[in-house]
């Protein structure tokens, strides 16, 4: 985990399909966002959540270490395999 240093790498988290009602009275649970934390020892996390059809994509990086690019490169390729995932179910 290299807890003293920078971990050069992704943290990953997938929470998976929430099985939580998406109606409470007359309020719709729409999306579900969090938890995702910022951390000077890991540069970027991609998270993902879904709950009843809709999928909630969370990404946070360091700009210091990670460029704006770079980062956009890393969100565009990830909503790639999020979207082959949802076609291929």
């Amino acid at each position: 985990m290299n807890w003293q240093g920078l971990n050069y790498g992704y943290a990953i988290t997938n929470v998976g399909r929430m099985r939580i009602p998406t109606t409470y009275d007359q309020y719709q649970l729409e999306s579900v966002y969090g938890p995702i934390v910022y951390s000077d020892v890991n540069e970027k996390t991609v998270g993902v959540i879904t709950v009843g059809d809709k999928v909630t994509f969370l990404m946070s990086y360091n700009q210091t270490i990670v460029a704006p690019a770079t980062a956009e490169k890393i969100r565009k390729t990830t909503m790639d395999y999020l979207s082959n995932a949802v076609r291929s179910r």
